[in-house]
């Protein structure tokens, strides 16, 4: 009967003893989440130009700007207007996003394409023309 009930005890200090550590790391990659959060939205700062794109744990997803931030959390705005406070820790991901103003229509390599594709049409017109 002893043998039976020590043996019970132990197993049980085992399982609890190899389950404990991915609870364990489970909390510390939460808390590097958030403090990659807080990192990303004070780099990015606050005002319409602070434009971000968050995902949160429960999966929902919102696109504004940065309205305030404090030790806690942030507040979003989209574009509508609607403020949306957010959590350190509700935060899966934030990505700072580029001004509309900001970003490049085409780059430098896609406009070299198209130029490239104009020229071969304008030079096959030519030729075709040429020898009629």
């Amino acid at each position: 009967m002893f043998k039976k009930s020590l043996l019970t005890i132990l197993a049980v200090l085992f399982i609890n003893l190899t389950s404990a550590g991915p609870a364990r790391a489970g909390v510390a990659q939460d808390a590097d989440r958030a403090r990659k959060a807080r990192e990303t939205i004070a780099k990015v700062g606050t005002g319409p130009a602070a434009r971000v794109e968050v995902r949160l744990k429960d999966g929902t997803k919102l696109k504004g700007h940065v309205v305030e931030s404090s030790e806690d959390g942030f507040t979003v705005a989209d574009d509508s207007g609607k403020t949306i406070r957010v959590a350190y820790p509700d935060v899966e991901k934030v990505k700072a996003v580029k001004p509309k103003s900001a970003r490049k229509k085409f780059d430098e390599k896609g406009l070299i394409g198209l130029s490239l594709i104009g020229g071969i049409f304008l030079l096959a017109f030519a030729v075709a023309s040429g020898t009629k």
